[in-house]
């Protein structure tokens, strides 16, 4: 990283037992509107295609300019017009706001976090990362800008974000108009 003329290095060789590394091509959204905001976390979205594919129960996140939610809940579907409620993150915005809707993806992960040596995450697009244990409890979330990454990693400073978690795995999902490349690294030892 470069500041002014003065770069910033550091280099660093963790190690452990095992390690688990997602490199996904993540799809796009749908593009629309709030058309009904109901309260800080209902609403009904108007998706531009009608032909989309979400459905009752989805689990769904919204981005739009400023904001984000995350792990909403689809509860009605009626042709373009898509109702979604609860979540965790920002308020929703105000009524007409243009917004992306997309169900995030899912990634394989199982890992106890007090196990957890380094965690490298990074997206080409505006992203949310999200660490869930089982049903799909969120332990940890981390929002990364476009083309950003992010790194812990065991004496750093910082506490492990997830430690003492139980892990069951990761969703991932950005708000960008092509797909994004989103990476998820662990670096753990074994029981």
């Amino acid at each position: 990283m470069s500041l002014g003329n003065i770069t910033f290095n550091q280099a660093s060789s963790p190690s452990a037992d095992g390690m688990i590394v997602h490199d996904v091509s993540v799809a796009i959204g749908e593009v629309g509107s709030l058309s009904t905001r109901t309260d800080a976390d209902t609403g009904v979205i108007t998706i531009e295609d009608s032909g989309h594919s979400f459905e009752v129960d989805d689990r769904v996140d919204l981005y739009w300019s400023g904001g984000s939610r995350r792990g909403m809940n689809v509860t009605v579907v009626a042709g373009a017009l898509v109702t979604i409620d609860a979540g965790s993150g920002d308020d929703l915005p105000s009524a007409l706001s243009d917004v992306t809707l997309i169900v995030p993806t899912l990634l394989d992960v199982s890992v106890l976090g007090t196990l957890v040596e380094a965690i490298l995450l990074s997206t080409t697009q505006r992203g949310q990362i999200v660490f869930v244990g089982s049903g799909a409890t969120e332990h940890y979330q981390k929002e990364l800008g476009l083309a950003k990454s992010w790194e812990w990693e065991d004496g750093n400073g910082d506490l492990n974000p997830i430690t003492g978690d139980q892990i069951e795995g990761v969703y991932v999902s950005h708000d960008g108009i092509i797909a994004a490349t989103m990476k998820v690294g662990i670096l753990h030892n074994n029981a």
